[in-house]
C-alpha cells in the first residue's frame, strides 16, 4: 500500500523492498516508544496535596489568586 502511494507521484517506480530498505537506512525501524512514567512518584504526591488544597477556588479566586 505505501509502494502504491510512493509510486502514484513517482516518474520511476520503487520496489517493495526498496521502501522497507530506506527508513532502516535512516535509523528509522518503526518501533514503539518504551512507555516510562512521566511523573516521578514523589512529584505526583506534591501535585496531588496542591491539587486538594485549591479545589476549592472559584473562579474569582483563580483569576485574582495569579
Amino acid at each position: 500500500m505505501v509502494t502504491t502511494e510512493f509510486n502514484i507521484h513517482l516518474e520511476d517506480p520503487v520496489s517493495t523492498k526498496t521502501v522497507r530498505r530506506e527508513p532502516h537506512k535512516s535509523n528509522n525501524h518503526g518501533k514503539a516508544r518504551i512507555s516510562k512514567t512521566l511523573i516521578a512518584e514523589s512529584n505526583a504526591k506534591r501535585q496531588k496535596r496542591w491539587c486538594e488544597g485549591h479545589k476549592t477556588l472559584t473562579f474569582d479566586d483563580w483569576k485574582y489568586a495569579m
